[in-house]
């Protein structure tokens, strides 16, 4: 439960923890932020049942995203997103600042490939255990 509150507040997507606990117990979404967190929790449940015969690989990627996103923005499911965002953190007071900018949506596909490549060279001395992180966090 907790990685599902955690990844989906860093992008701004928010429930009350009862209403979090009820999606991950199987209730039906009804808000568009719900449905973003139950995509979310079904992409994890499917990478912890299968981690050992997944694959990282572009189609896997899209799949993953496809299954987050089908719900609650179909048409931009298994789709590298097509504009520039940012992960905002709010503050208590209200206020907000950048926590984090995104690769451009132009650059998206190149960054991915790059990633997988990264990802799979030996010269490069990257430890597979320590990249996975980074694709199953989003």
């Amino acid at each position: 439960m907790e990685s599902v509150k955690g990844s989906n507040a860093i992008e701004g997507i928010v429930t009350t923890d009862d209403r979090i606990r009820d999606i991950v117990n199987g209730a039906i979404p009804v808000t568009h932020d719900e449905k973003e967190i139950s995509g979310y929790k079904e992409a994890l449940n499917l990478i912890h049942a299968n981690h050992e015969h997944i694959q990282l690989k572009e189609d896997v990627i899209n799949s993953l995203h496809r299954m987050m996103e089908e719900e609650a923005n179909p048409s931009e499911a298994g789709r590298y997103k097509s504009h520039d965002n940012m992960i905002m953190e709010y503050l208590p007071d209200g206020t907000r600042h950048i926590r984090f900018k995104p690769v451009s949506a132009e650059e998206t596909s190149k960054a991915m490939e790059q990633l997988l490549l990264a990802y799979y060279a030996d010269s490069l001395h990257v430890t597979k255990s320590w990249m996975k992180p980074l694709w199953i966090s989003r």
